[in-house]
């Protein structure tokens, strides 16, 4: 049978709730849910359409068709934020080597990403830590103290990978932490597996 599996993120998005909501949901019994093999929770259609009918909850557009066929193609809105301009060109298309159906906007000022964000609302923020006018932590701290951006993902890059540095942004609360010494296609490579890990519908044959 074919059958199609939701992320957290995705679900929450679906129930307009936090993905912290939705998780607490599956910890406490209410979704029932498994584990892929890196350790993501993931949730049958089925079984989210179970638990929404028990509650009377309202069942989603995406959800009310009687077809278990795998959704279309997921296309990922991306926004990097960067004040290099050189390496926030190679990012893009090493991203999208990596994910062609992705849609990038690329910034080089927190201010105007603070603003875009409000106003496109991406699936997921790739931003640097070191930037002029408004530094990566402010810009973080700002969408997590807005209730309407509070989760959206983070993915911070940094040209300074320390120890020190990772326990000073652990407080930021963000969801990887990334170095910029990396090679360019790795790190790509690395963003793209949080996404199909993280924000991604998959269709999963089952015998």
């Amino acid at each position: 049978m074919t059958y199609v599996q939701f992320s957290s993120f995705q679900i929450g998005k679906m129930l307009n709730v936090s993905r912290q909501a939705v998780n607490q949901w599956i910890d406490k019994g209410y979704i029932k849910s498994y584990r892929t093999p890196g350790g993501h929770r993931r949730v049958k259609r089925e079984d989210l359409l179970s638990f929404l009918k028990t509650r009377n909850i309202p069942i989603p557009e995406a959800l009310a068709t009687e077809t278990q066929e795998a959704p279309g193609t997921f296309a990922p809105r991306i926004m990097c934020l960067d004040d290099d301009n050189d390496f926030l060109t190679l990012m893009q298309h090493a991203i999208m080597a990596k994910l062609p159906t992705a849609q990038l906007t690329a910034l080089n000022d927190g201010y105007d990403a603070l603003v875009s964000i409000g106003a496109s609302q991406p699936d997921l923020l790739v931003l640097d830590m070191r930037m002029p006018n408004i530094d990566g932590a402010e810009v973080c701290r700002r969408l997590k103290e807005n209730p309407i951006t509070s989760e959206l993902p983070i993915i911070i890059v940094t040209g300074h990978d320390t120890p020190d540095q990772h326990e000073e942004l652990a407080h930021l609360n963000v969801d990887e932490i990334l170095s910029k010494s990396t090679p360019i296609d790795e790190l790509a490579g690395q963003i793209a597996d949080f996404v199909k890990d993280n924000l991604s519908g998959e269709a999963v044959i089952e015998e």
